[in-house]
């Protein structure tokens, strides 16, 4: 219960509290990017991290309806599906994997560097960055 709790305050209330902290200015500024990360488990469960999953699959639709919310605005929401990214992340996961075939941090930095530099007349509405051999989507 304890753990469920912690996943989704981090995953899901934190972000919650963010967008409510910036939305109100770039609302009146018409103008703005939120870059949200659920990585590739906000788009496809994986067997074991159901609380995870369901904090992520509640991120997208959150941003979703926020994204109704701005639609007469200039304000620009991107989701970046990362899968398996070599983090710190993986220090603590008591799982097998692979992480020298895990796309680098720099790389999926850059991946969110490339959404930041889109112009304001388009938007990304999301992106779908995972390492070539764990094609999951």
């Amino acid at each position: 219960g304890e753990e469920f709790i912690q996943t989704f305050h981090a995953n899901l209330y934190g972000p919650f509290l963010l967008v409510k902290a910036f939305l109100p200015a770039m609302k009146e500024a018409k103008k703005g990017l939120i870059i949200n990360i659920p990585g590739v488990l906000g788009k496809v469960p994986m067997a074991g991290a159901a609380a995870y999953s369901a904090s992520k699959y509640g991120l997208v639709g959150m941003m979703q309806s926020v994204r109704e919310e701005i639609k007469r605005t200039d304000i620009r929401i991107t989701n970046i599906f990362l899968g398996g990214v070599d983090s710190a992340f993986w220090d603590t996961i008591d799982l097998k994997v692979q992480r020298d075939k895990m796309i680098q941090a720099e790389e999926a930095a850059k991946a969110i560097w490339f959404l930041c530099q889109q112009p304001v007349s388009a938007v990304v509405s999301e992106m779908v960055l995972q390492p070539f051999n764990h094609q999951a989507i």
